[in-house]
């Protein structure tokens, strides 16, 4: 059975979302505007669309990218790792199609980017002017381990008492499985509540899996496109492999950031292909391809 996609055409705009760009719109479905709590505060964010160089004198052609369908495919993998990430659904908005990313943030908390808490951090250089600069200095394993020092992850469900380090290890574990390069400073944060602070879960995978290749693009040597995922957001990333990056960052955490490999052997093929079989409009082709990318970042990761 497929996903259901969301109709959030009638529900109700809170605001716009200032980060990032692409029409974004916070919602919430009638009536829940009336509730104090954010719980039923929804992210639409649409789909995006790619451009396809002209050629011998045409003119540039649009195509549908598969980040909202990727964001989807991600909130499933990540519930089947037990990893703390934010639930996503399909949705349509009149015309539009996208996603739909629920609020993160716990009713009594506030969020702070990565790269706002590593301001503090001498040689850090902040993505204020762009979150996309590859190689991005101060950005490293050493400088997060040492701001997460001493504190826990997402405090609800199993991980409020999990080092903060140890989950975060699990996100980097979970962008080397999906091929996500887009692990920028913006893309992490901490939560905070008077004096406590902890880990957020993990967002916006959209940019995972290849999002923005078309059928026509999709590599035939899969294995050796993989190779090529590099940790590019991160301090000495251009020369760094999203699983080697992972695989430091689980050697230096505890007992628990070792745990994130073996949950991830234990999945198989079958439920990874299942979750794609079950995405509307992803090609055969872009399934095939993505349930290949995973298989083979799993067994590079877990070998």
């Amino acid at each position: 059975m497929g996903d259901a996609i969301v109709d959030v055409s009638t529900w109700l705009v809170l605001a716009d979302e200032p980060a990032g760009a692409d029409g974004k719109a916070w919602l919430t479905p009638p009536g829940a505007e009336r509730s104090e709590s954010r719980a039923d505060w929804w992210l639409f964010k649409p789909a995006k669309t790619g451009l396809v160089k002209a050629t011998g004198g045409q003119h540039a052609t649009e195509y549908r990218r598969n980040d909202d369908r990727v964001e989807r495919i991600a909130s499933q993998l990540a519930r089947c790792l037990g990893l703390p990430a934010a639930e996503v659904r399909l949705a349509r908005r009149d015309a539009l199609e996208g996603c739909l990313s629920r609020y993160a943030i716990p009713d009594g908390w506030s969020m702070a980017s990565g790269d706002l808490v590593l301001a503090e951090f001498d040689g850090y250089v902040s993505c204020a002017n762009d979150p996309k600069v590859k190689e991005r200095s101060g950005h490293n394993l050493s400088n997060i381990q040492v701001l997460m020092d001493g504190l826990f992850g997402p405090p609800f469900g199993a991980f409020s008492d999990v080092p903060a380090f140890d989950v975060f290890a699990g996100y980097l574990v979970f962008d080397a499985w999906i091929a996500n390069t887009d692990r920028h400073a913006v893309n992490w944060a901490m939560l905070y509540r008077g004096n406590d602070v902890c880990l957020a879960p993990s967002f916006d995978h959209g940019s995972a899996l290849g999002s923005g290749l078309r059928d026509t693009g999709i590599p035939a040597d899969v294995d050796a496109w993989c190779a090529r995922g590099m940790a590019g957001r991160f301090e000495g990333g251009r020369s760094r492999t999203l699983v080697d990056l992972a695989l430091d960052a689980v050697q230096r955490g505890g007992p628990k950031a070792g745990e994130w490999l073996r949950k991830l052997a234990a999945i198989t093929p079958e439920q990874s292909r299942e979750i794609l079989r079950g995405v509307p409009g992803l090609s055969v082709a872009t399934s095939t391809f993505m349930g290949t990318v995973l298989e083979t970042n799993q067994r590079r990761l877990c070998a």
